[in-house]
């Protein structure tokens, strides 16, 4: 993991880096295809090359350089091309101004009773969810042209298959997280891979395995695909995550009518592909219950770590009851909690927020935050159904699927906005929205 002090005592690093992405800006600009390359497969660094903040478990990331970095592009393409801002861009620009500018509005009315280095950090989140938020419009803008989908398309997928194939290596190399240090929960003899969670790990493979189902619908290589499904949901499995596993089985529940109703013709024209994946999912489900031995009896009964849970959300509760209407400002949970007494360190990286995310927006955002938050995902899934609908293409669904599941991993772990979630889920969401200008069968 980079070491902030380092960068901070040798300004010829800092120079350097600072170089790198001026270039990098340059050639993204000039090469939006790139860019797109550049956003998809920076998910693969995930937690290993940070540059943290003071006093702070988390930090600037790989991908939010990226994101700024495409922000920077979409609008260059946008000034270059003609009709650029087309009705899906105002419609996602018109559901995400309400959120970023309550949220802000949060943070100012809260802004006396913070010191001036919490509020800044706080501020800090803040511009990274309105990135990362921003990166819907920015992506419809350079997913006009047919090139700029297919390698975005073909960037996830990669970046896809890396994590899994780097949670197998680390679970070889690093079974245990307690060698990092740094506050990171110990995680023994589970798949982390570069994200240093399993929990966030999971929901992510989740989401890749219902971005490869809808590729595997209607794609020239079947067999590949499947194969690549079994590699991720054997690596679900090793996560032992019981979130990922209850997002796992929100994801299938809400793509259940669409399979019975749609893939009957997938089915016939790829039946022996299927069937194999199908059956060797089976056999990976089976054998990850038995590696999850006492933690999947924990889902079905009672285990110590749920009750330490309900206490540590019987304690945000206490906040909410007191900051119901605008919250403690947006991410400025910690701060509120630490006076409460309900933390007492900012090292850990789950400081930011409870493990329910719903609870963590209210708590800092208040009701009218949270209610932004829901009618905006509900716009969106609107949106993505009506979509599906005009151009029947299977990424919609997978993208309604990919968003149901988050929210229900997000009630387990704060993950709902989570910096490479959401980026990951925002490229889905992109892709089905311009899947008209390039099918997913196209895509080698």
């Amino acid at each position: 993991m980079v070491n902030a002090a380092i960068l901070a005592t040798h300004s010829p690093l800092v120079y350097a880096a600072g170089t790198v992405v001026f270039a990098l800006l340059l050639v993204c600009v000039q090469q939006p295809r790139a860019m797109l390359w550049l956003l998809g497969l920076s998910l693969v660094a995930g937690q290993l090359v940070r540059l943290p903040l003071p006093g702070q478990g988390g930090g600037v990331l790989v991908s939010d350089v990226a994101a700024v970095l495409t922000l920077a592009a979409a609008w260059w393409c946008h000034l270059r091309r003609e009709k650029s801002h087309t009705p899906l861009v105002n419609l996602s620009l018109l559901g995400i101004s309400p959120l970023l500018i309550w949220s802000l509005f949060t943070l100012a009315v809260n802004a006396p009773t913070l010191s001036y280095s919490a509020l800044g950090i706080a501020g800090l989140y803040w511009i990274r969810l309105a990135v990362y938020l921003l990166l819907l419009p920015a992506l419809l803008v350079l997913l006009r042209p047919a090139s700029e989908y297919i390698a975005l398309t073909r960037a996830l997928t990669g970046s896809i298959v890396l994590i899994a194939l780097l949670a197998i290596t680390q679970l070889w190399l690093v079974p245990d997280l307690r060698i990092l240090g740094g506050g990171w929960d110990p995680h023994i003899q589970r798949a982390v891979s570069t994200w240093l969670d399993p929990n966030f790990l999971g929901a992510f493979l989740v989401l890749g395995l219902v971005f490869m189902a809808a590729r595997l619908s209607s794609a020239a290589r079947p067999a590949l695909l499947a194969l690549t499904m079994v590699l991720v949901m054997a690596v679900v499995m090793l996560t032992k995550s019981r979130s990922t596993l209850a997002m796992l089985g929100a994801t299938l529940l809400v793509g259940l009518p669409y399979v019975i109703t749609v893939w009957p013709n997938g089915i016939r024209r790829h039946a022996p592909a299927i069937l194999s994946a199908a059956l060797l999912l089976a056999l990976v489900s089976t054998f990850g219950f038995i590696l999850l031995g006492e933690r999947a009896l924990g889902s079905i009964t009672f285990d110590p770590t749920v009750q330490i849970r309900l206490d540590a959300l019987a304690s945000v509760w206490e906040l909410v009851q007191s900051h119901g209407f605008v919250g403690v400002g947006y991410n400025a949970y910690q701060f509120a909690a630490r006076e409460a007494g309900l933390i007492g360190t900012f090292e850990i990286h789950s400081r930011a927020g409870s493990d329910n995310s719903l609870l963590t927006l209210w708590v800092t955002t208040g009701v009218i935050g949270i209610s932004l938050v829901l009618a905006a995902g509900l716009g969106l899934a609107m949106l993505l159904f009506r979509h599906w609908q005009q151009y029947r293409n299977p990424l919609s669904i997978a993208a309604i699927m990919g968003m149901a599941g988050l929210l229900v991993h997000s009630q387990l772990v704060n993950s709902l906005l989570y910096a490479h979630l959401l980026l990951a889920m925002m490229i889905v969401i992109a892709l089905a929205l311009r899947a008209s200008a390039q099918p997913p069968k196209q895509v080698a």
